[in-house]
């Protein structure tokens, strides 16, 4: 008798330990049956009890976003239903939440809304439910690369952007980049107000675009002071929001801003420029004037950087034809120094630095010892020939384009002869990629765009005024 009373007791208290397991527990058990035990009846069996035991849980609320993918045809309205019936705020509150679900289920859908398709007010009730790092994943994917590309209308951007930019603004301390181990509450405040500075100077772009110049103002005076300089395009919306406010007296210091920042745009080139002409009469002594307003600490730190950049490796001779189809022979440039800008029409960073490399060819167009050639390669499409004549034309761009040539002309596939061979001094196939000859050897390779027309077309300057030195 004393025996069985004492089983009764070890099954209750054994069921009784069981039913005050957390979810996050059983959820953990799951695993272990699922993935190292490879039993899957019993984690079928663990999950029901979690389904049932936890009905207003996480694993209810992520399989409930797992479902979506079975739902093709009306995926968008799936989701929504998902989100309004979990919020993602509610959901935050358990403890085994796991944010990456409506992470990438929010920016999955997110630019539906730029579509036109879908009323945007229904995304907009759903931001108060977001965190930081959703809503600058969703600001960046849509209103900040879109207005960037001209993808989409500003008159659509705009009602999305300002509430995310308000929400964003909100919930900056939210500590969402906070990683166990690797990043600080402080790191991911640091991280958020970067992004947030970006964002700001995208929206204040939107709303020039939109005639709203104070508002712009408004917003690029919210950026963190030592960054309110740093970005080409937002130093132009700074420059154009204070002429169109009628507070030309503060664009003198903003140029020199962003001039000591090397963060110049050709517009702004242009404006500058235009004032120093007006008060010469001509613009002889521009360039030495430009060097004035640069600052010296960081022009000789570039020109260490590039002299220590400088190699000298043999390239293999090549013949490419130019968008008339006239052939151009890399063996007639003997005691040229040649600037070779390796593109394509998909690249979009390779694109993007064109204006810097616009700047760099103005700067020697009256030096016929400097010569730049644009390289168009690894192109996929049929056509691309022209598109590359289109594209250069529609852009005013003054570049001598070649394209680069197949291994076989007759068949498929990309024309890449003479960058492939150029990976032996390259070691990789990445674009954009400027490369600088003299005399039979490459001198400077670099690959990417760091964002800034003007030191782009500084860093080409200064080392080519070195190789014409040596």
């Amino acid at each position: 008798m004393k025996r069985l009373f004492l089983a009764t007791l070890l099954v209750a208290v054994t069921g009784a330990a069981k039913a005050q397991k957390t979810e996050k527990q059983l959820i953990d058990e799951e695993a272990r049956y699922r993935y190292e035990l490879k039993d899957t009846q019993k984690a079928d069996s663990l999950h029901s009890l979690i389904v049932k035991t936890f009905p207003n849980g996480w694993t209810v609320r992520r399989d409930a976003f797992s479902e979506a993918f079975n739902h093709k045809e009306d995926y968008h309205e799936y989701i929504i239903s998902c989100l309004k019936k979990y919020p993602m705020e509610e959901s935050a509150k358990l403890p085994e939440y796991q944010e990456f679900v409506y992470y990438n289920a929010i920016r999955s859908f997110a630019s539906d809304y730029c579509s036109g398709k879908y009323d945007q007010q229904e995304f907009i009730d759903l931001m108060p439910g977001m965190d930081f790092k959703t809503l600058a994943e969703v600001y960046r994917t849509t209103c900040y690369v879109f207005h960037l590309k001209k993808a989409v209308s500003d008159d659509i951007l705009l009602p999305l952007a300002t509430p995310l930019i308000a929400e964003m603004s909100k919930k900056l301390t939210d500590g969402t980049y906070c990683e166990e181990g690797y990043r600080t509450k402080e790191q991911s405040d640091s991280v958020a107000r970067h992004l947030l500075d970006i964002s700001l100077g995208s929206y204040a772009d939107i709303l020039l675009s939109k005639g709203q110049p104070a508002e712009a103002l408004q917003q690029i005076s919210l950026i963190t002071p030592e960054r309110r300089y740093q970005t080409p395009e937002v130093n132009e919306t700074h420059v154009k929001a204070l002429q169109q406010t009628n507070q030309n007296q503060l664009v003198p210091e903003t140029m020199k801003l962003s001039f000591q920042a090397n963060a110049v745009t050709p517009a702004m080139m242009d404006m500058v420029r235009a004032d120093y002409v007006q008060r010469h009469g001509n613009d002889q002594g521009f360039d030495q004037y430009l060097s004035t307003l640069r600052s010296e600490n960081e022009v000789a730190a570039m020109k260490a950087e590039i002299s220590k950049q400088l190699i000298k490796e043999p390239y293999k001779p090549f013949k490419l034809k130019d968008m008339q189809g006239k052939e151009v022979s890399s063996a007639d440039w003997q005691g040229k120094i040649v600037v070779l800008d390796f593109w394509a029409s998909w690249c979009y960073p390779c694109k993007s630095a064109f204006p810097g490399m616009q700047m760099a060819v103005d700067r020697f167009k009256n030096d016929s010892n400097v010569l730049f050639y644009f390289i168009d390669t690894m192109e996929n499409a049929d056509g691309y020939e022209q598109k590359a004549r289109d594209y250069m034309q529609e852009n005013g761009f003054t570049f001598q384009v070649l394209f680069d040539a197949k291994a076989d002309a007759s068949k498929p596939g990309k024309n890449q002869v003479v960058f492939s061979q150029m990976n032996d001094i390259n070691h990789s196939m990445a674009i954009p990629r400027k490369m600088i000859l003299k005399d039979g050897f490459v001198r400077l390779t670099q690959e990417g765009y760091g964002g800034s027309p003007s030191r782009l077309a500084d860093e080409i300057t200064y080392a080519v005024e070195m190789l014409k030195a040596e």
